[in-house]
């Protein structure tokens, strides 16, 4: 005769491997199974292994700045409006911790890498920590006004905008004021 009973699929091996294997742990927690559940979870890990998977999200996602005027023109041009948009490209949601109010920071820099001005030293932070979560297609945009006065006419500046605690997105754009 047959056997016709049900084989196990992939889960329940793991699982049943994995509970047999924990014996000791299996007994002896309050919450049974808690210990198994977390080492079955373990092969579907994404990222690396030494990176907590709440930071490895951010390979997902992308960073656009957008300067308005694009054109740097010296004498009639005061500030430059910023616009920094943070796209989760994934399949998955993507969630950003951060230790205070600030999101995002806008730094200029002259030719030779000097800070000429930094738009978080003008800005009220509160040190309450929080998080930004961007869902799957979705994109979070900042705003920022940065002065052209540190800039000087024919030389280039480079604008940088980052998240911070994320240094890995970040963006950037060369200006040079002109006439």
């Amino acid at each position: 005769m047959e056997d016709t009973a049900p084989k196990p699929n992939l889960f329940e091996r793991i699982f049943k491997s994995t509970k047999s294997g924990a014996s000791r742990a299996w007994g002896a927690t309050k919450k049974i199974g808690e210990k198994s559940a977390d080492i079955v979870k373990s092969p579907f890990r994404r990222g690396k292994r030494d990176e907590p998977e709440a930071r490895a999200g951010w390979r997902k996602l992308a960073m656009t700045m957008v300067l308005e005027p694009p054109v740097v023109k010296f004498g009639e041009t005061r500030a430059i409006e910023i616009t920094v948009a943070v796209v989760n490209k994934g399949k998955q949601p993507v969630q950003l911790d951060f230790p205070n109010s600030q999101r995002i920071d806008v730094v200029v820099k002259n030719d030779f890498g000097k800070v000429l001005s930094k738009w978080s030293d003008d800005q009220r932070l509160e040190k309450e920590p929080g998080f930004v979560l961007i869902n799957p297609g979705e994109r979070i945009e900042y705003f920022a006004k940065i002065s052209t006065r540190e800039m000087t006419e024919g030389k280039s500046s480079t604008i940088e905008a980052f998240v911070p605690g994320y240094e890995q997105l970040h963006t950037s754009r060369t200006v040079v004021p002109r006439r």
